[in-house]
């Protein structure tokens, strides 16, 4: 490389033993003094390699003493480490802050509410800023430190690499049943950046032939001409047909209560989510064995590389297992509980219970998945609402919805006599 840089053109000073270096030089013989200047970098370079392998033996032994002392006093900032190094010491006003935030984020605010929240009643932040922002909120909601768990990293080839993640190692200031009912609450959660809130079905309802999530239309919401449709219809990738806002909340509503009432079992399959990520990473593991192995025997470019690759791997799996582990550890919601006529806070119900709707707009059908793995269609046909879920029933909607469905129907009819008729 350094006789690379000098016939590239570049003039090369070293500072170490004051030589200069140019391609004239080199191309007259004079290698005395390369040879110097490069035994000089060699040793340099061997120094630095040595001082790098003691400091990553230093803190490989830190580690493994992990639970006599505590590695270092940099921690979370709602903690600070105690003068005997062994322990980390609360600081109440602002574990009581954390608490809150999570608080607030279980019962359906987001982080853009709970930092204007915060900075509203002037709550003193952490650092020095001087206000509270939604980064910092989302960094602490994500942050299992929480929960007590710690996430050590070493240096590989320049780079920082996780190391398998310590529990118990920080005091724990959330439960981990709140702790998944709020990733949980998170993972369903739309963003609602820049946008109005009024939809409350906004990536959670989708088009049954499409695919696509239903997009709300206001035409008018005060006269009620406001719909649901197929968010690839007005580019004219897909038929509009849509559905009347206001009648397809109250459908949606009738299906809840009668969920609600019905206490219907969940079917869970044998084979849940988080067996097969175990049992991938299971198999990761063992592969990443014997790979060592045979690494131990000789160095091996395509086995370095693929052993590389193989932690990429286990590194996202023991992510995705320990994401699972914190939603199985979750309460589950009792829709029982709920009360869906509080249109206040619908969004959150929804949120907290609903995994996604499936919508066909052109015959009125839909069909409800809840997280716990239960789910309920619903069809109209000649006013009588069909409610299935295991066994089909047939359930008379109130009058004032009968009413719409009709209404909605005419007002169908007259739009395709209307559009016929035309030219």
């Amino acid at each position: 490389m350094f006789l690379g840089i000098i016939n590239s053109g570049v003039v090369v000073v070293t500072l170490a033993d004051d030589k200069t270096y140019d391609r004239d030089r080199i191309n007259d013989g004079n290698f005395t003094d390369l040879i110097i200047s490069l035994t000089i970098l060699s040793r340099a370079n061997e120094e630095s390699r040595t001082k790098s392998k003691r400091l990553s033996a230093a803190w490989s032994n830190k580690r493994d003493n992990i639970r006599e002392k505590k590695l270092t006093a940099k921690c979370v900032s709602w903690l600070e480490l105690q003068e005997d190094r062994k322990k980390f010491r609360l600081i109440p006003e602002r574990v009581k802050i954390v608490q809150e935030i999570f608080a607030m984020t279980a019962a359906g605010k987001g982080a853009g509410s709970i930092a204007r929240e915060l900075n509203r009643r002037k709550v003193p932040t952490f650092g020095r800023s001087k206000g509270w922002h939604i980064s910092f909120i989302k960094k602490t909601i994500e942050n299992r430190a929480v929960i007590g768990e710690f996430r050590p990293t070493a240096k590989r080839d320049g780079k920082s690499v996780p190391l398998d993640p310590v529990p118990d190692y920080y005091p724990a200031i959330i439960s981990k049943v709140l702790f998944g009912n709020v990733h949980r609450v998170r993972r369903v959660r739309p963003s609602y950046r820049g946008r109005g809130q009024f939809n409350v079905f906004s990536k959670v309802a989708f088009d049954k032939d499409t695919g696509a999530p239903m997009v709300y239309v206001n035409k008018g919401r005060s006269k009620g001409f406001h719909y649901l449709c197929c968010a690839l219809a007005p580019r004219g990738l897909a038929p509009y047909r849509t559905w009347n806002y206001d009648d397809f909340l109250t459908k949606f509503l009738f299906v809840c209560r009668k969920a609600s009432e019905r206490k219907m079992r969940p079917m869970r399959s044998k084979s849940t989510e988080l067996d097969l990520a175990k049992a991938e990473l299971d198999e990761v593991e063992g592969k990443a064995a014997n790979l060592v192995k045979v690494l131990s025997r000789g160095y091996i470019e395509s086995v370095e590389n693929e052993l590389r690759t193989l932690e990429a791997k286990r590194t996202d799996l023991m992510a995705k297992v320990r994401t699972l582990e914190s939603l199985k550890s979750a309460t589950r919601i009792d829709m029982e509980l709920i009360k869906w006529e509080d249109l206040s806070r619908l969004r959150e119900n929804i949120r907290a219970t609903v995994k996604c709707i499936t919508v066909d707009a052109a015959s009125k059908w839909f069909k409800t998945e809840m997280l716990d793995g239960a789910s309920y269609t619903f069809w109209i046909k000649d006013g009588i609402a069909h409610f299935v879920s295991g066994v089909e029933s047939k359930l008379k909607l109130p009058e004032a919805s009968i009413g719409k469905v009709r209404q909605e129907e005419r007002t169908e009819k007259k739009k395709r006599v209307s559009r016929t008729a035309r030219p």
